[in-house]
């Protein structure tokens, strides 16, 4: 094991090393801002500066450029990510899927009846829940419409 004065030696001397390296790129950094081609670099970047503020300048925007800046600002009309059958505002919508269970599918002749909350409904009909009506059956899913705040959503046909 090394001893307290070893070790304290080999960390002022490392220390030694890190300020002399400082120094050096303090040193080599300043003689390369002195060097002529700093001056030249600051030249080409003054005339390519004014080179590229004349030719923004002098260019005028296309049609479409105009439209786009002139429409940046409007209000939307609608939502484009709004989907249909789905309230994308809504925050209780789990709570609304989660007062409905469709348990069955019956196709007979040309009538479609879906069994939600063990009772059997037709396309139309109004759901036990008052507000709720079943707009739409599959074999997979139903599509139910709360009318007080006009949401849709799917409820799957659970197995």
């Amino acid at each position: 094991m090394i001893d307290a004065k070893k070790r304290q030696g080999i960390i002022v001397g490392i220390m030694a090393l890190v300020i002399l390296y400082g120094l050096y790129t303090v040193i080599a950094s300043k003689a390369r801002l002195t060097s002529p081609n700093a001056a030249n670099r600051a030249t080409e970047l003054q005339s390519f500066v004014t080179q590229t503020t004349a030719t923004v300048g002098s260019e005028m925007p296309s049609a479409y450029d105009m439209y786009v800046a002139s429409r940046a600002g409007s209000p939307w009309g609608n939502n484009p990510f709004y989907r249909k059958g789905e309230n994308i505002g809504s925050r209780d919508l789990g709570s609304m899927r989660s007062l409905f269970i469709y348990a069955g599918y019956i196709e007979t002749g040309g009538r479609r009846v879906a069994v939600i909350n063990d009772a059997d409904y037709m396309a139309g009909e109004p759901l036990e829940k008052e507000g709720f009506y079943l707009k739409k059956i599959s074999p997979s899913s139903v599509l139910i419409e709360n009318r007080r705040d006009k949401t849709m959503f799917e409820i799957p046909i659970s197995e």
